[in-house]
């Protein structure tokens, strides 16, 4: 019996061994050092995040991808192992969620060749309650470690015991809200201090702030600093830079004015970026970073938000990545206007668009008159090759069940027409014409605080390009697919305002209040992406900061150099949910769109911010839509017409400064021309 599952789902274990392949053909030397004593398994054990997992040996740093189809297939008398695992289980009166065998990947990192990475990562993993039973697991350990030193087949497998409540990267993640403002203003306070105090000289890659905690009550979660670095597995993170911190932020004075003690976490991440590369995977794994939705749209005669495109390369070595069309912008010139595709700078960096930025004196680029062109497909060459390779198997399994299924000849029919269809398509776009380089510019936080000397500027990443559409035609209408995401959201309880055709045709500064004793409304917001299609998120209060320097992806292909570290906004869950990821893989370029609470908010679809990463914690990151459309401005030397500027969001329950402006300007204008109409007309709305 085969045995396979979710290991937070309680699956029944298998009662009887399951048909054996044989992994692998691995070097003897590139096997653990085995332990030889009780002592040294005690000395080896992993009890650096002991509230939600401990094991034998060091494990990899989180967050993690578990896979667990099929492996036990792959150990060789699994169903004998398992069975002695529960017996030592039950003797120490441990109650499980799930036991069984799985490869556990660290998420930065994609297996080449099953028979390399199988060693490596294989892992008993057994889930369970840590809180209830995480400081009674050494035992355990050295009992179930007895145990697989006398198989050869099991004697260097990982034993891990991981809360059933945790996900990939741990605690569950929350985003900051406004009322939180103890914490807010402990994060102003601190998170620089711990920058220069703590990791300075550090390879580091982001810092954010967040509530973390197990399960879904959310009054139980802790304020968390979560640290990503490219090197989690250094014992100096372990034994040095965190305890001190930890010392550090309950010693301080200035954090107890603010009545907040902070969890610091470390997670393992090695780039910001979200763009899939190719690489060859084992067919036991599912495929990360695989185009979803948005593929069933990019063949249409209208391409909307959240389409696949790519470098149109003839090699398709050349072309080892996709990304998403956010939206169209439309650039109004002194002699004429023209539509054109956003994506972020990274999807489309080719070597000479990189060379050619590089060599500006500004960093950006603008194509010139006789400028080689830089052309884009939709969708990619990757996907439309998976595509097609996805449908000629889907028509060859239709074509095995005719006579034996009575719908398999229309079926056929139907799949031999999509072939055709996806296969003649003129996927060809244009070329690009402007990007932003990857670069970094210094604003406020907010426009309007322009005009007060004494506000900080922060230092904030642009990662924008902009494109030519060729013949294919385009707009910014929200088009959802039947089903979509209303019933993702209906068992969370949320509810969502994007409709189907819905035009996202404004841009609008938002502005989170902090200082407002009359409530709050959390900044709800969606994109679409080539991967993941629609998600929906809330936009954390706290700005997290980011250091491109160490990003590995933006460091090779880019030689970031600033030497102070910039901030991004970083948009987080909506609800408890330990698997949220608000980018995958892919979705770079999406726009990060309005989805308001209040139902009379006519700004409903506004673009706020173009996305073009994500954190080990799963937060998408974001440049704000207005320093965007500047910076494109800047460059291009054309006015954007489309999206047109919006009234600003706001968090705050009641007429934001802007908009109040807006409607007493309005209400003069008329009472000059002596007009008896005064429009009220959603000058402004709750938000």
């Amino acid at each position: 019996m085969a045995y396979s599952g979710n290991p937070w789902a309680g699956n029944v274990l298998p009662l009887e061994d399951p048909p054996y392949y044989p992994l692998l053909k691995y070097s003897r030397k590139d096997r653990r050092v085995l332990s030889n004593s009780d002592d040294e398994i005690i000395q080896e054990q992993d009890t650096r995040c002991t509230a939600i997992r401990r094991g034998w040996p060091t494990l990899p740093p989180l967050p993690v991808n578990t896979f667990i189809e099929n492996i036990s297939q792959r150990v060789k008398n699994a169903g004998q192992h398992l069975a002695k695992v529960n017996t030592i289980l039950k003797v120490q009166n441990i109650e499980a969620h799930n036991v069984c065998f799985a490869y556990r990947l660290p998420m930065d990192e994609e297996p080449n060749d099953i028979n390399v990475q199988d060693v490596e990562y294989l892992t008993l993993l057994v889930t369970l309650d840590m809180k209830e039973y995480g400081e009674r697991l050494g035992h355990s350990i050295i009992r179930i470690r007895a145990e697989f030193k006398k198989s050869p087949d099991t004697c260097d497998y990982m034993i891990e015991f991981f809360d059933f409540r945790a996900g990939p990267a741990g605690p569950t993640s929350m985003p900051i809200t406004t009322t939180q403002r103890n914490i807010i203003n402990a994060w102003e306070k601190t998170a620089d201090i711990i920058i220069s105090n703590h990791l300075n000289g550090k390879r580091w890659l982001s810092l954010e702030c967040v509530m973390r905690g197990l399960g879904e009550d959310e009054n139980t979660f802790m304020p968390t600093f979560v640290i990503t670095v490219p090197n989690a597995k250094d014992d100096d993170w372990w034994n040095n830079v965190l305890p001190t911190i930890r010392e550090d932020l309950t010693s301080q004075n200035y954090l107890k004015k603010f009545r907040v003690l902070f969890g610091v976490d470390l997670l393992q991440g090695t780039t910001l970026l979200c763009v899939p590369t190719r690489e060859r995977r084992p067919k036991t794994f599912r495929v990360l970073g695989a185009a979803a939705h948005p593929n069933t749209h990019a063949y249409g005669e209208q391409l909307p938000m959240g389409v696949s495109i790519g470098l149109n390369k003839e090699d398709p070595k050349l072309d080892p990545s996709s990304g998403t069309m956010g939206g169209i912008i439309q650039l109004k010139g002194p002699q004429n206007t023209q539509k054109l595709g956003m994506t972020n700078w990274h999807v489309v960096d080719d070597k000479y668009l990189v060379a050619a930025a590089k060599s500006s004196t500004t960093g950006s680029f603008l194509k010139r008159a006789g400028a080689p062109d830089v052309k884009l497909v939709s969708p990619s060459n990757m996907d439309h090759t998976n595509n097609v390779d996805t449908t000629k198997n889907a028509l060859q399994r239709w074509q095995g069940l005719i006579g034996t299924q009575n719908n398999a000849a229309m079926r056929v029919a139907e799949t031999e027409k999509r072939l055709k269809d996806i296969s003649s398509t003129a996927r060809m776009m244009g070329s690009v014409v402007a990007g932003s380089g990857l670069r970094d510019v210094e604003a406020h936080r907010y426009r309007d605080q322009n005009a007060n000397e004494n506000a900080k500027k922060i230092i904030w990443t642009l990662d924008w390009a902009v494109f030519t559409m060729g013949k294919r035609k385009a707009n910014n209408s929200v088009l959802i697919a039947e089903n979509d995401f209303p019933a993702s959201l209906s068992d969370k309880g949320h509810s969502t305002r994007l409709l189907n055709g819905l035009l996202a045709d404004t841009w609008a500064q938002f502005r989170l209040s902090y200082d407002h004793d009359d409530g709050e409304h959390p900044l709800m917001v969606a994109k679409c992406g080539r991967t993941s299609g629609w998600t929906f998120g809330k936009v954390n209060a706290t700005i997290a900061k980011i250091n491109p320097r160490e990003d590995e992806e933006i460091s090779k292909k880019y030689k970031y150099t600033n030497e102070t570290f910039g901030e991004v906004w970083a948009v987080g869950s909506r609800s408890p949910d330990q698997h949220f990821l608000f980018l995958r893989k892919g979705d770079s370029g999406s726009i990060c769109i309005f989805d308001p609470v209040d139902p009379c908010d006519t700004q409903v679809g506004a673009w706020l911010g173009l996305l073009f990463g994500y954190t080990a914690l799963g937060q998408g990151i974001m440049s704000p839509m207005d320093l965007v459309i500047q910076d494109i401005e800047d460059v291009t030397k054309f006015k954007v017409t489309l999206p047109r500027k919006g009234v600003t969001v706001s968090t705050q329950i009641g007429p934001p400064l802007e908009a109040m402006t807006a409607s007493i300007n309005s209400m003069l204008i008329h009472t000059l021309n002596k007009t008896s109409e005064i429009p009220f007309k959603h000058v402004w709305k709750q938000s």
